[in-house]
C-alpha cells in the first residue's frame, strides 16, 4: 500500500469516527484534550470587554440563542455480523464523570411529572454488551465531550458576549432533551460545563431538564407517531437493496466472510458504521479487512440516514424533512417572534438531540454537507437586534458561520429567516394531521399546505473532501458602552481559536 493511499485511509478513518478526532480538530485543543476536564486548569476569560457582532457597519446585540446538539460518544446500537464483539471496560461505560454530577430533576412535559423510562430505552437495555454496558450507553468520553461543549458555550455566551449570568437561571435557560438516557445525560454535562457543578448545586429551586413522552417527541424522527416516517425509515434502513446499494453490500459481505443468501443476514451500512465508530472512538483499531472500504461504508451510511429522514427524491424532501424537524423549528421561530414582539422570553434554549435530527436540521437550513454529524456537533441559531430595532439571525454549525438557504451571508434579517424556513415549519395540529396519512396522501396534503417552490439543497451535491469555509463576517470586541473598540477585530477563525473548548 503506497503512502498516498495510507494517508487517505487515515483521513477517512477520522471522518468515520464522528467523535474524538473531529472534536479535537474543530476546537484546536491541546493533545490531552480528552483528559477529564475537571483536572484541566481553569483559564477564566477576560470579562472587561464584550464582543459585538457586526453586519457590515451595523453593530448587533444578542437577544436569544437556540443550540441544537448531538449527544456525546456512546456504545453501539447494533453489532455487526462478521466482526468479533469488543469489550468496553466498565470504568469507561458504567460510571458517571464526577465533574458533571449535580442535583437536578428530569420532568415530563406538559405536566412536569417525574420522568418515566421510554420504550426505546427499554429496548436498548435488551442488548447487553461485553464489559457491562448496553446499546447506546453514553460513555465517560461522551460525558467529557458534552462537558467541553458546555465550556465553549460558557466562554462564548457568559464571558465573551456577557449575555448570560454566571449563575444558572431557569428564567434565562430552557433545557429539553429526547427521552433517551444518552441525550439526557449529555444535557446534564453541557450544563455542568456552562456553570460548574458547585454553582448548579446552589441554584434556588434546582435545575430541570424536560422531556416528552416518546410519542410526542419532536426532537427526533418520530416513527412511533408518524405513519409516513415509519414507512420511509423502514424502506431506507431495513434493506440496502431498496436504495441501490446491493452491489456495495455484497462487496462488504464478501470482505466479512458473510453469505447473506444462505443465512438471510444482510449488512446494513448504517449499523456497520455505528459499530465501527464506537470501536474507533473508544480506542479500538479498525478491523484490517475493512480498511479498503472506509469510503464506501461512510458514504453509504450517510445516504441511508439521509434517504430515511429527508427522502430519496427531490420532490419528497421538504415534506419529509418537515415531518422530522418542523415542530422543533416552529418552536424556534415562535420563541424568536415572542421576543421580537415584546413578550418576556427565555434567552437560551438547549435542545439535546441525535444525529438523525441534526441531518434534518441541516437539510432544512440548506447547509447539509454529506458529512455525518460528529458527537456533540452543535447548530446555533442566534437572534440579534440592531439599533434601528430590526432583528437578524446568524447560523453556526460546529462553530463555523454558515450561509443559510437563499442567503448570501451568514447574517440575515429575521423576516427572511422565517420566510426561508416556512416550507419546513409545522405546528402540532398540522403534524397530527399529516402523520396519519400514507406517503402519497401526505405529499398531496403538504403541497396544499405549503404551496411554495423549494430549491433542493443537495441537488447535484455528492460527498466531497471539502472543508467548511468560514464567512467574512466580522466579530469585534467592545468596551463597556457596547461600542466597538478601534484597535481590535477578529475573523470567525480567530474567534474559534479563542473559544478553544467547543465540543
Amino acid at each position: 500500500m503506497n503512502l498516498k493511499r495510507t494517508l487517505q485511509i487515515c483521513r477517512n478513518l477520522s471522518l468515520l469516527l464522528g467523535g474524538a478526532f473531529v472534536v479535537h480538530h474543530q476546537t484546536r485543543r491541546p493533545e490531552n484534550a480528552l483528559c477529564p476536564p475537571a483536572i484541566v486548569p481553569e483559564k477564566k476569560p477576560d470579562r472587561s470587554v464584550a464582543i459585538v457582532i457586526r453586519n457590515g457597519d451595523i453593530p448587533l446585540t444578542l437577544q436569544q440563542v437556540h443550540v441544537f446538539f448531538r449527544h456525546g460518544a456512546r456504545l453501539p446500537l447494533h453489532l455487526s455480523p462478521g466482526l468479533d464483539e469488543v469489550s468496553y471496560p466498565e470504568d469507561k461505560v458504567l460510571k458517571d464523570a464526577p465533574h458533571t454530577m449535580f442535583r437536578h430533576r428530569i420532568v415530563m412535559l406538559p405536566d412536569r411529572t417525574p420522568r418515566t423510562l421510554s420504550e426505546k430505552e427499554e429496548s436498548y437495555k435488551l442488548l447487553q454488551l461485553k464489559g457491562g454496558g448496553y446499546a447506546g450507553n453514553l460513555t465517560v468520553l461522551g460525558q467529557d465531550q458534552a462537558y467541553i461543549l458546555g465550556r465553549s458555550l460558557r466562554d462564548m455566551y457568559i464571558f465573551r458576549h456577557r449575555f448570560l449570568s454566571e449563575d444558572y437561571s431557569a428564567q434565562d435557560i430552557s433545557v429539553q432533551s429526547t427521552n433517551i438516557n444518552r441525550t439526557i445525560v449529555s444535557a446534564r454535562c453541557v450544563l455542568a460545563g456552562m456553570f460548574g457543578k458547585e454553582r448548579l448545586n446552589e441554584t434556588a429551586g434546582g435545575v430541570e431538564i424536560t422531556v416528552c413522552e416518546l410519542k410526542d417527541d419532536f426532537l427526533l424522527p418520530n416513527d412511533m407517531s408518524c405513519n409516513v416516517l415509519a414507512e420511509t425509515i423502514k424502506f431506507a434502513t431495513s434493506d440496502m437493496d431498496n436504495i441501490g446499494l446491493m452491489e456495495d453490500r455484497l462487496i462488504i459481505e464478501k470482505a466479512l466472510g458473510i453469505n447473506s443468501e444462505a443465512t438471510g443476514v444482510k449488512i446494513n451500512f448504517d449499523h456497520l458504521r455505528d459499530d465501527l465508530t464506537s470501536r474507533i472512538t473508544h480506542g479500538y483499531n479498525m478491523p484490517t479487512k475493512l480498511l479498503p472500504y472506509v469510503d464506501m461504508i461512510e458514504n453509504n451510511a450517510i445516504k441511508t440516514i439521509y434517504y430515511a429522514t429527508c427522502g430519496m427524491i427531490e420532490e419528497q424532501r421538504p415534506a419529509l424533512t418537515c415531518l422530522v424537524i418542523g415542530r422543533a423549528l416552529n418552536r424556534v421561530v415562535d420563541a424568536m417572534g415572542s421576543l421580537i414582539y415584546g413578550e418576556k422570553a427565555v434567552k437560551m434554549y438547549l435542545w439535546s438531540t441525535h444525529d438523525t435530527t441534526m441531518v434534518a436540521l441541516l437539510e432544512a437550513l440548506g447547509i447539509f454537507n454529506w458529512r455525518w454529524p460528529p458527537f456533540v456537533a452543535d447548530l446555533r441559531l442566534e437572534l440579534y437586534k440592531s439599533g434601528d430595532d430590526r432583528h437578524w439571525v446568524r447560523v453556526l454549525y460546529c462553530s463555523q458561520e454558515m450561509n443559510m438557504r437563499d442567503s448570501s451571508t451568514p447574517i440575515m434579517p429575521f423576516e427572511d429567516f422565517e420566510k426561508a424556513l416556512k416550507p419546513y415549519l409545522l405546528d402540532d395540529s398540522e403534524f397530527e394531521s399529516l402523520s396519519k396519512m400514507t406517503l402519497d396522501q401526505m405529499l398531496n396534503a403538504y403541497n396544499e399546505l405549503k404551496p411554495i417552490e423549494v430549491q433542493d439543497s443537495s441537488e447535484g451535491i455528492e460527498p466531497t473532501d471539502g472543508e467548511l469555509e468560514p464567512s467574512e463576517a466580522i466579530i469585534e470586541p467592545s468596551d463597556d458602552t457596547g461600542e466597538p473598540s478601534d484597535d481590535t477585530e477578529a475573523t470567525v477563525d480567530e474567534e474559534d481559536d479563542e473559544d478553544d473548548e467547543d465540543e
